[in-house]
């Protein structure tokens, strides 16, 4: 589970993720001087965020890619027929399947990785 913290109550969570509610909390705690410049308070509330990470999207629409590849190829040759007509929901679903796998490895060879969290739930820590 990942962490985050924010001096607002809203959705920009800008100070990055934590391992640990804790790790969260300190870091905060770091920014103390500028939380309290910035809410114009002594004693400032800040909001700590449990986190999931965004996964990467592996699920290409195989109806678009071939409609693509269609378009490209009457471009090419002329032909006023869709060239994917008869395809069954059976390898519809094959190429779908090959095409998720197939982005998958992709991220892992690029190295892509998630970079963007949600919060799942939040609570309040007041300073005092």
């Amino acid at each position: 589970m990942l962490w985050s913290w924010n001096e607002t109550n809203d959705e920009n969570w800008a100070h990055g993720t934590f391992d640990t509610k804790e790790e969260a909390i300190q870091d905060a705690l770091g920014c103390r001087e500028w939380i309290e410049r910035s809410l114009f308070t002594d004693n400032p509330t800040i909001y700590v965020g449990e986190c999931e990470l965004v996964p990467l999207r592996t699920d290409p629409d195989p109806d678009r890619i071939m409609e693509e590849l269609d378009e490209a190829y009457c471009d090419d040759s002329g032909c006023d027929t869709y060239i994917y007509d008869g395809v069954t929901d059976e390898e519809r679903k094959w190429l779908e399947d090959k095409l998720s796998e197939l982005m998958f490895e992709f991220h892992q060879k690029i190295g892509l990785n998630p970079g963007w969290f949600k919060v799942v739930s939040m609570e309040e820590v007041r300073f005092e």
